[in-house]
């Protein structure tokens, strides 16, 4: 996983120079692997990595976008206040998991997100795929294959 650092909102839906950069280092890494699908959010930057990353693996059906692998939508707090990602991290780095009114918690982003990737090794069994996704959504899954039988939650 590639963390991507803070970002001034007019660039946080774009490549950043240096997320060009690590795009291009991912494609190299990921050359030659027997990639067989590419996935990620419908976001622009994402849809910006899938397209670098398929360019130099070249499928023959190029890369899908799934809303189920977008960022998790943030939502307002009892109050009626608009919930920040900061807030967000801040509940998780406690070990809760809200669902904000109106947004969603991190299990819900993973039950999506799951949902999408059942369906994908059923068409590919025992492929490679390579996922492109905000951090949450990225959090969410790594949980998944950190947990004590990994296969049976996927």
């Amino acid at each position: 996983m590639v963390h991507v650092p803070w970002i001034p909102e007019k660039e946080l839906d774009t490549l950043t120079v240096e997320g060009q950069r690590q795009a291009v280092a991912i494609k190299k890494i990921l050359n030659d692997k027997g990639i067989v699908g590419i996935l990620g959010s419908p976001s622009g930057r994402t849809c910006e990595t899938l397209k670098a990353i398929d360019q130099i693996i070249g499928l023959k059906e190029g890369f899908e976008v799934d809303p189920a692998f977008a960022s998790l939508r943030e939502g307002k707090s009892q109050n009626g206040i608009q919930i920040s990602w900061a807030w967000q991290e801040k509940q998780w780095a406690l070990g809760q998991n809200p669902r904000p009114e109106g947004g969603e918690s991190l299990s819900d982003g993973e039950f999506g997100a799951k949902g999408s990737l059942k369906n994908l090794a059923k068409k590919n069994p025992e492929k490679s795929v390579v996922i492109v996704s905000p951090d949450d959504i990225c959090a969410a899954l790594l949980s998944l294959s950190c947990s004590p039988n990994p296969s049976s939650q996927a």
